[in-house]
């Protein structure tokens, strides 16, 4: 979860922060996407494409 979420359930009180000491293991993600999407899905799913493409990009370097 995004630090800031994390820092406002710990304002509550009622939650902590831990560190975790080793990295989780790597994981395989898919994208599911209907077979006929309409072409307003497709052109936010090329939006999404061209984001993670450049994650990517720039994790692997």
């Amino acid at each position: 979860m995004p630090k800031s979420v994390a820092n406002t359930f710990v304002q509550t009180g009622q939650f902590v922060i831990q560190r975790l000491l080793a990295s989780p293991p790597e994981r395989i993600c898919y994208k599911i996407i209907h077979k006929n999407s309409k072409p307003s899905v497709k052109r936010s799913l090329a939006v999404l494409d061209q984001y993670m493409a450049d994650l990517f990009k720039k994790k692997s370097i």
